[in-house]
């Protein structure tokens, strides 16, 4: 599926591109709606076939613990009702209403040899029984009807706060798995600008780049992100996938150290207190000339003097969009490993609720992002944007390495290099000994030849 997503990623820029450069801006939209339309019954249809192929999907399979489910208060307090007025709840002796009584009564009076004796004391009898029975009905009425409304009362509450409950009982089985460490670091680094999104591209632009420089380089990123889903298998079955997740989270971070550089190279527009004035770049999409316009605000004059100087130095965005495309590599390879350990290490019953809480937390540090975007909007901020992109990387490595820790005791295999340094001092005293001994016997043989000379 990842190859797929970076295939399309390649090409649908290109299509893109060539269906808008023949065509007018209002065909290219209605393309692309009707690509989007088209797409979807296609989607349905294989979400549909797929369902239909593995019967295993329409089964759920949750563990009974020992304890009988319970069905909700309020259907109980209905059924209740119902079986009340129906007279159905015969085997409590407190819903033995009075025509059990009066059936009872009535077959002693059919049965009893001395019934026309005493029949004023029968029927005295049976209108007392009959009232009392009459009124433990009203009482019996009366208190469910007094628990119906308190039920009533308290479903209410929990339909109104009842996404909540949801909410909270999600959390509660997402943080209940020692995989938690390793979501929380696939979260941190979607708090990043350091990828070809919106932002990055807006910052290119501001700094000189071309459209089709940007797509270029975008169709590179993708490329790389390519090859990291063809090698990911390879890597997994030799390595294991805790150890897939390492060298993806290392290999990203060396990558994005080439960002945190570029903020310092010449070209960068980076400053955050700028005493001068305002700065602000300007650029034509259609060449490669930059022009900086630069307002001064003098002390003494009400007109502000503006300088325009011209200037072309992409070094420090090269440098930037080069530590982008290589940090792909290492960004999908750990994408992949943490996507699937949230499926091994979770249970079966529980997997949508944990991946469900896993995406409320990946859009959660997103929308972080565009926070921080917003309080620091300037391109001469972006800097500060690229170092606080690179430390939530590096928050989220510590988070996968106190996960891979605990599940494997270690982080690396520090007894080997020991060994193999141990290994590598042993068999160099070795050759020194052999050079000593070698140096040693040929002065022996030497003296023996000039004695016998």
């Amino acid at each position: 599926m990842r190859a797929i997503d970076q295939f399309t990623n390649i090409t649908a820029p290109i299509l893109t591109g060539f269906i808008m450069s023949i065509g007018t801006n209002m065909m290219s939209a209605i393309f692309v709606a009707v690509w989007n339309i088209v797409s979807v019954v296609i989607e349905y249809r294989l979400l549909i076939r797929i369902y239909n192929k593995v019967p295993q999907l329409a089964v759920k399979h949750v563990k009974q613990d020992g304890k009988s489910t319970v069905e909700p208060i309020q259907h109980q307090s209905a059924e209740i009702l119902d079986e009340a007025d129906e007279g159905k709840l015969n085997d409590d002796p407190n819903l033995n209403v009075s025509r059990n009584s009066l059936k009872s009564i009535d077959v002693e009076v059919k049965t009893s040899p001395k019934a026309e004796t005493s029949v004023a004391v029968d029927n005295q009898s049976q209108d007392v029984k009959f009232h009392e029975d009459a009124e433990n009905d009203d009482q019996l009425k009366s208190t469910i009807s007094a628990h119906t409304k308190s039920q009533t009362c308290s479903t209410v509450c929990k339909k109104m706060f009842s996404a909540f409950i949801i909410i909270k009982n999600g959390w509660r089985v997402y943080f209940s798995y020692k995989v938690k460490f390793a979501g929380l670091g696939l979260a941190l680094c979607y708090m990043t600008v350091l990828g070809f999104d919106d932002i990055t591209n807006g910052y290119a632009y501001s700094q000189g780049a071309s459209q089709l420089v940007l797509g270029l380089l975008r169709a590179v990123s993708a490329l790389i992100g390519l090859a990291a889903t063809i090698a990911y298998p390879r890597f997994r079955k030799r390595i294991g996938i805790e150890r897939t997740g390492l060298m993806g989270f290392t290999t990203e971070i060396c990558a994005l150290s080439l960002c945190i550089v570029s903020v310092w190279l010449p070209g960068s527009p980076f400053n955050l207190t700028n005493p001068q004035g305002s700065q602000a770049t300007f650029s034509d999409p259609s060449s490669s000339e930059m022009v900086n316009v630069t307002t001064i605000h003098p002390a003494n004059q009400t007109t502000p003097t503006v300088f325009i100087s011209e200037q072309k130095n992409l070094i420090s965005l090269s440098v930037l969009m080069a530590g982008i495309i290589v940090s792909r590599f290492g960004l999908w390879s750990l994408d992949l490993a943490i996507s699937q350990l949230l499926l091994e290490r979770v249970e079966q019953q529980q997997r949508g609720v944990v991946n469900g809480v896993q995406s409320s937390l990946n859009m959660i540090l997103d929308m972080v992002k565009f926070v921080l975007v917003i309080a620091l909007p300037l391109p001469r901020h972006f800097g500060l944007l690229v170092i606080l992109s690179f430390a939530s990387v590096c928050i989220g490595a510590v988070s996968y390495s106190i996960y891979s820790y605990r599940m494997r005791g270690h982080l690396f295999h520090f007894d080997r290099l020991c060994r193999c340094s141990h290994k590598e001092n042993g068999t160099t005293l070795h050759r020194n000994l052999s050079v000593e001994s070698a140096e040693n016997s040929y002065k022996v043989n030497n003296d023996s030849t000039n004695n016998n000379s």
